[in-house]
């Protein structure tokens, strides 16, 4: 919806099972902009706040960056954030990420 592009973001409606939760995704084009030497990039991110405190919340994002140059890449974060702390939790989370 901006001048150099915009997105949409899906909101999860369970309320019995979220506290908050969407998927967000977004794109912007430079190409018509001098100033920036960015291109590109488009994302997808899911944000997930369960109502359970026994369950982490999660933060994920991936996107795709192209500069004017040519050259791209991608960038892949995550995070779990729990509320009740558990030490196994991070380590699974880590080895399900690899």
């Amino acid at each position: 919806g901006g001048k150099f592009g915009g997105g949409v973001r899906f909101m999860a409606t369970d309320e019995t099972l979220f506290n908050r939760a969407s998927v967000n995704v977004s794109q912007v084009q430079y190409d018509e902009d001098n100033t920036k030497q960015l291109a590109s990039a488009s994302a997808i991110s899911t944000i997930i706040h369960p109502k359970n405190p026994l369950a982490p919340s999660i933060h994920i994002h991936i996107s795709w960056t192209e500069m004017k140059d040519g050259i791209g890449y991608w960038r892949v974060m995550a995070d779990l954030n729990p509320s009740i702390e558990n030490p196994n939790d991070p380590k699974l989370f880590a080895r399900k990420l690899e």
